[in-house]
């Protein structure tokens, strides 16, 4: 006799509709749904509409699982939030090769400082970023994308590199024994070390 109790039955009604749901799609798909399979798409079901609320959890779990690093987690969040001011729903019904197209030249006209603008390197990492989380998605049997956003193409532009000729290097070889706070001597090492192997610090973690 409660007077809750039809409310509790419609929110008990609607868990049960997204247990049939999934079940149902595992079923149609004929994958095998282990419980933890099970578990893992309750968490995301809510998110099957929403490019957004997918792309925010899916980098928050592989964060936490280790699956990627702190930098590359924070670049994702970067990526996300531009996805949301270009498109604060991006449904993704929504998003096809003409969506990526519109973010794209978003991205080349936003000024994300007076006067400033990104660079192509900037934009098609950004572009990359949100493809990548659009291939996990549709890897997800709850989800839909649309695979014409896989015929989306976009280069890699060519990158502008300053070399440092030898006189360059060795006067910055003998700088190790010169004045320098042990702050710069770190910072110098790790530059020379990059010289030499082509390999960043980060990287080599």
């Amino acid at each position: 006799k409660d007077p809750e109790v039809n409310d509790y039955n419609l929110l008990i009604a609607a868990e049960r509709a997204k247990h049939t749901d999934i079940l149902l799609t595992y079923r149609l798909s004929r994958e095998y749904l282990t419980m933890k399979k099970f578990a893992r798409e309750l968490k995301i079901y809510d998110s099957k509409e929403s490019f957004i609320s997918y792309f925010r959890k899916e980098a928050e779990r592989r964060y936490n699982k280790k699956e990627i690093s702190f930098k590359t987690y924070q670049n994702a969040k970067a990526v996300l939030s531009q996805v949301i001011q270009f498109d604060e729903l991006s449904m993704f019904k929504k998003i096809d090769e003409q969506w990526l197209c519109d973010f794209r030249l978003y991205l080349q006209t936003k000024e994300f400082k007076p006067g400033k603008f990104y660079k192509p390197g900037t934009i098609w990492d950004r572009l990359k970023t949100t493809l990548a989380y659009l291939k996990l998605a549709s890897e997800e049997p709850m989800l839909y994308v649309n695979p014409d956003v896989f015929d989306f193409a976009y280069s890699k532009p060519p990158e502008d590199t300053t070399y440092l000729d030898k006189e360059e290097l060795r006067r910055l070889i003998i700088l190790q024994g010169g004045d320098l706070t042990d702050r710069e001597l770190r910072v110098l090492k790790a530059f020379l070390f990059c010289c030499f192997t082509s390999i960043r610090i980060s990287d080599l973690y």
